[in-house]
């Protein structure tokens, strides 16, 4: 069970990334979209470990590995193997979160440390069954993710922060 007292909460604050888009204080410019999208592949693919937790339904044990990140247009997209009461049923899913919809990042650092993603909406996520294309709505996913406590205090408002990078640089609507 996740405690209150062993997380960090970091809501998305788009709009304090302010209009400084092209220079960050100490006048640099500021990273590419690629630079950045490939910080946040690294930072995943470096954290990310084994995240096992029992469906409250039924009790069954349910094993997260082997997770995979890419982007894909303005999609984020995790991709895992989903084993199921010790291996008995084994499948692969892909969690498809548009970037413009990631609100905000939990960091749950405690006994089984997980990293949880939330939406803006209700259902903005797709979380899609690779082997029978079956698919379901989510507004928040979990991964597993272990760092140790001082490596990086941090971690999760740098990430949201370049994800709002990416959508305040990147992923501006058209105009008229």
């Amino acid at each position: 069970m996740k405690s209150f007292d062993s997380f960090i909460i970091i809501p998305l604050l788009i709009s304090s990334l302010g209009n400084c888009t092209h220079t960050r204080e100490n006048s640099e410019p500021s990273p590419s979209k690629e630079e950045t999208q490939n910080w946040i592949l690294s930072t995943f693919r470096k954290y990310s470990y084994v995240y096992s937790v029992r469906q409250t339904n039924n009790d069954i044990p349910v094993q997260y590995s082997n997770y995979q990140f890419d982007f894909k247009k303005d999609y984020f997209l995790i991709t895992y193997l989903v084993e199921k009461d010790y291996g008995k049923k084994s499948y692969q899913e892909q969690a498809q979160l548009p970037i413009k919809n990631i609100e905000y990042i939990v960091y749950y650092g405690s006994w089984n440390p997980t990293l949880e993603i939330f939406s803006k909406g209700e259902t903005s996520f797709v979380i899609k069954n690779l082997s029978t294309n079956d698919h379901r709505w989510a507004h928040s996913l979990s991964i597993g993710f272990w760092m140790k406590e001082d490596e990086d205090a941090e971690i999760g408002n740098r990430l949201i922060k370049a994800f709002g990078h990416i959508q305040d640089v990147f992923m501006k609507p058209e105009p008229f």
